[in-house]
């Protein structure tokens, strides 16, 4: 009887390191980032794809894996819509931007 107790106990550890480790899983990863649309997606829809930020400013929001070289950011409107979302991935060689990086030159006359 004894022996089935602590076979018990061990299945019960496994299924809990398990179970952690499942739901700390990363979610910021590029196919989860790019169902994020803009002008639709919301702040809790944000969080549901790519999770919690890791910094927030203002109406923006910040991803980093500083151990992956990546950086994600995320900026609402006043409805709290994404406006604007980039995803910069430096191994990859990958930026990604919702906005234009060279800002429009004025017309000369």
């Amino acid at each position: 009887m004894r022996y089935s107790c602590k076979w018990w106990s061990v299945s019960a550890a496994g299924l809990a390191a398990a179970w952690l480790v499942i739901g700390c899983q990363d979610k910021l990863a590029y196919d989860r980032f790019a169902q994020i649309q803009q002008d639709a997606s919301t702040r809790v829809e944000v969080v549901a794809l790519i999770g919690d930020p890791d910094e927030e400013l203002g109406d923006q929001w910040f991803y980093e894996r500083p151990d992956k070289h990546l950086m994600v950011l995320v900026r609402f409107d006043e409805r709290g819509v994404v406006s604007r979302k980039q995803w910069i991935d430096a191994d990859a060689e990958v930026w990604e931007d919702t906005e234009s990086a060279v800002p429009a030159r004025p017309e000369t006359p």
